[in-house]
């Protein structure tokens, strides 16, 4: 990736939209962060590999800082790490840039722990990061090099098939499809590595794995929650121009019709009270 890529159109709509993903999603994940932390000693080091502007980081390892000597999180979006380290006030945190798909990412690592006094990473930490790696497998046998028996990898990611609705299932299972895609053609998102995550961190050699699920749906919830969950899981999904793939494409342009066809009656079906959707976050905690 060049350092001045662009990962989004419309940057501040975006990261609004992860804003809204992490404060929805980190009790359950801080939990998870939480019970890890239970194993690891003091002057711990953490990697969170796709940190975007830090935001999250620093949400998912607030509670536990005092237990750390340095949280580090690595992106390509340029941008990103000079605000998130602009905003850093912290010594705890350091923000890098660094291509997690670059031949460049070994010697990062390996300097980013020798600065640290350390030889394996304590805790790896990857957010919805895996979706969008071409060989994710690949970045999973690094951290699996640079881990020990104490190491613990925690893996946050989707499966678009585990969502559901009724009414209008079969206009979000069409969706799902088309969005599917829409992503296979840019080569920019596995829309269903949730299910495929267990065998990768096994065969990255990682043998103890763990799965634990939360659960985002609209029984019971306001409005404004409703339209909350739209914005989160659907949104981004209305302006998927790619930077990888030729937008102007005969067949890239008709999916992309149909696509924001299916999504405006699916932003009108989260306006029902009576509308009931339901999608699944997988969690695994990995160790060798």
């Amino acid at each position: 990736m060049k350092k001045n890529y662009k990962a989004y159109e419309k940057p501040k709509m975006e990261q609004d939209r992860l804003d809204l993903q992490t404060k929805n999603g980190s009790k359950f994940t801080q939990n998870i962060i939480e019970k890890a932390f239970e194993e690891i000693p003091k002057d711990a080091v953490v990697m969170d590999f796709g940190c975007f502007n830090g935001n999250s980081t620093k949400t998912f390892f607030s509670q536990n800082e005092n237990q750390c000597k340095r949280i580090i999180g690595l992106d390509f979006v340029a941008d990103a790490i000079e605000q998130a380290n602009k905003d850093t006030h912290d010594g705890k945190y350091k923000f890098i840039f660094a291509d997690l798909e670059s031949s460049d990412l070994e010697k990062i690592i390996s300097d980013c722990l020798k600065v640290e006094g350390k030889k394996y990473i304590d805790i790896a930490f990857i957010s919805y990061v895996l979706l969008h790696l071409k060989k994710p497998e690949k970045l999973l046998k690094l951290i699996a090099k640079f881990s020990d028996c104490n190491t613990v990898v925690i893996i946050k990611d989707t499966d678009d098939a585990l969502k559901i609705c009724y009414p209008g299932n079969e206009i979000l299972q069409e969706e799902i499809e088309v969005y599917s895609r829409l992503r296979l053609i840019s080569r920019y998102s596995d829309r269903f590595i949730g299910r495929k995550i267990p065998k990768m961190l096994m065969q990255a050699g990682f043998k103890n794995v763990e799965c634990f699920q939360s659960k985002g749906t609209t029984l019971g919830k306001t409005l404004k929650e409703r339209r909350d969950q739209y914005e989160v899981d659907f949104s981004y999904r209305e302006y998927p121009d790619f930077p990888e793939v030729d937008t102007d494409t005969t067949e890239f342009q008709a999916l992309n019709k149909r696509n924001k066809e299916l999504l405006r009656k699916i932003k009108k079906l989260f306006e029902k009270d009576d509308f009931f959707y339901l999608k699944f976050t997988f969690t695994f905690i990995a160790k060798k």
